[in-house]
């Protein structure tokens, strides 16, 4: 019996009201400029309800079941770098998703649940699967992409299982990051992004991924962002600034905590954490500031005025 088939089909349940969600936005003229917070909502507790029909409570998440129930018949690998690095193929009787070749296996899992969740935005009852909101690229594509890596990041690193894994934690954030990824399956950038931007844990936190030849991320905690926000006059040029320091620092490699406490003087209002990978990949580095709560931050021109960092 497959998940699909224990599904009860009541308007309640969240995998039908998903498909209901779609449907409100493609009677749209214009979906890209409709409300998709309903249909965002309703996904993102599909994640749950999938998880839970293929009876799983445990990390890390098995996908296989999942993606079969979404009708998504296998996986195939491109020998070719493929832009974007997974492609969903509607077939026949279902789907193939396409991924890039050569990827880490918790970056494929990731782009796995985010092909799963494009499942939601066919028809399933047709062969092959058919568009239920057709965009030709425009702002409701957009829409749609960061509403899958939304999903995956749910599916992937669910509430529940997240919350009940930080409850029992006493780690330092770098530490908490790398247990969380190991746990889970997925990579340290994910649950970064999950735990700063979508539960909102580690609030005074910084984390910074620089690669040789990249650009560099950042995900930055609640408290940074409100700080930012509202005592500097241009915080995103801030922000950049601070980054661009960070991964000139974190590049260079050991001693990296030294060279940033002397390049902005943080030690007395920073914890820095740092991790370099080298390996047979370009070298990747990791660098965590968790600043100290409700301590004043020195002057220099990367944070502004002379300010108190205050927990939301």
């Amino acid at each position: 019996m497959t998940i699909g088939s224990l599904t009860a089909n009541h308007p309640l349940d969240p995998l039908v009201r998903i498909r209901t969600e779609v449907g409100i936005l493609a009677r749209q003229s214009n979906p890209g400029r409709a409300s998709w917070r309903p249909l965002k909502e309703a996904i993102l507790k599909g994640a749950g309800e999938l998880r839970r029909l293929s009876g799983q409570d445990v990390p890390p998440v098995d996908l296989c079941d999942i993606a079969s129930s979404r009708r998504i018949l296998r996986t195939t690998y491109s020998r070719a770098r493929l832009t974007p690095e997974a492609v969903l193929v509607p077939i026949g009787e279902g789907f193939v998703v396409r991924l890039a070749g050569g990827q880490p296996r918790v970056r494929n899992r990731t782009s796995l649940a985010h092909e799963i969740g494009h499942t939601f935005f066919f028809d399933l009852e047709k062969n092959p699967p058919t568009r239920l909101l057709v965009d030709a690229g425009g702002l409701a594509s957009h829409k749609e992409e960061d509403i899958c890596k939304a999903f995956a990041r749910e599916l992937l690193l669910p509430t529940e299982l997240v919350r009940g894994f930080l409850k029992l934690q006493h780690n330092t954030p770098l530490d908490l990051l790398s247990s969380l990824a190991a746990r889970f399956a997925v990579s340290i950038e994910l649950v970064a992004v999950r735990l700063l931007w979508d539960l909102h844990e580690l609030k005074n936190t910084i984390a910074v991924f620089a690669e040789m030849g990249e650009s560099p991320e950042s995900r930055s905690g609640a408290a940074i962002r409100k700080y930012l926000g509202e005592n500097v006059k241009q915080p995103r040029k801030v922000e950049q600034e601070l980054l661009g320091l960070i991964t000139e620092v974190l590049v260079s490699g050991p001693p990296f905590d030294r060279l940033l406490d002397i390049e902005l003087n943080c030690s007395d209002f920073a914890q820095v954490e740092w991790k370099l990978e080298k390996g047979n990949q370009p070298r990747r580095a990791l660098a965590v500031l968790s600043f100290k709560r409700g301590d004043t931050w020195p002057k220099n021109p990367y944070l502004g005025s002379q300010s108190t960092l205050r927990l939301i």
